[in-house]
């Protein structure tokens, strides 16, 4: 029997334990920052706000993240990134324009509940993080989900399915406010169910501009 493969096999274990127990106590950290951030925002929240929640010294917080902005940039990304991901999926369709319309409306109000915490830290910190570096790309997602809305709310229009006195550019501003705004009081889980919303959302919002048959009976 080789010993020396044994012994380094045995040299691995903990080596997978540490790094196990290093990327779960990330998570905790992440957890932690998520909750601080959406209450007190990003700006006003330090590092040793973080480190004393963590129930650990701040030069412990520093080995796993730089800074409250890079803690504050994964959790945002992640939601951003989600949101352009479902919009960009539903924008290769071959969909009618107003039923891409009903998608963008669920995947917008789904993306919202799954990641609470970074739609939160967009409306409270955006214009803090729109001043640091980093944080550059947040523009260029937003354009990205915009194009993806702007191009089904034209189309809508010139498909006659949406009244030809919708504006675009004020129908998306309206859509994309009321509901991202939606995650101020909707705890993810609560009543009414996201399947509720995205039914009244979708009767609010386009049954009123539509022309043609009513999508949405009774």
């Amino acid at each position: 029997m080789d010993r020396s493969r044994g012994d380094s096999r045995r040299r691995l274990v903990p080596l997978r334990q540490r790094e196990d127990e290093l990327a779960s106590r990330r998570e905790e950290i992440l957890a932690l920052a998520t909750e601080l951030f959406s209450r007190n925002g990003v700006q006003a929240t330090s590092m040793r706000d973080l480190a004393a929640a963590a129930g650990i010294l701040p030069g412990s917080l520093y080995s796993h993240f730089e800074s409250k902005e890079a803690l504050a940039d994964e959790i945002l990304r992640t939601y951003l990134e989600d949101l352009r991901r479902r919009c960009e999926t539903i924008d290769r369709s071959t969909a009618p324009a107003i039923e891409r319309l009903r998608r963008l409306i669920r995947e917008t109000l789904e993306s919202a509940d799954a990641n609470p915490a970074g739609l939160s830290i967009f409306h409270r910190d955006l214009a803090y993080l729109a001043t640091l570096p980093r944080f550059d790309y947040i523009f260029d997602l937003y354009l990205a989900v915009r194009r993806v809305w702007m191009r089904a709310i034209e189309d809508a229009v010139a498909q006659g399915r949406l009244h030809p006195d919708v504006d675009p550019t004020t129908y998306f501003r309206w859509m994309r406010d009321a509901l991202t705004m939606t995650a101020r009081w909707h705890e993810p889980g609560g009543e009414p169910d996201i399947e509720t919303l995205i039914g009244m959302a979708e009767r609010v919002f386009l049954r009123g501009v539509l022309i043609g048959d009513d999508p949405f009976p009774g």
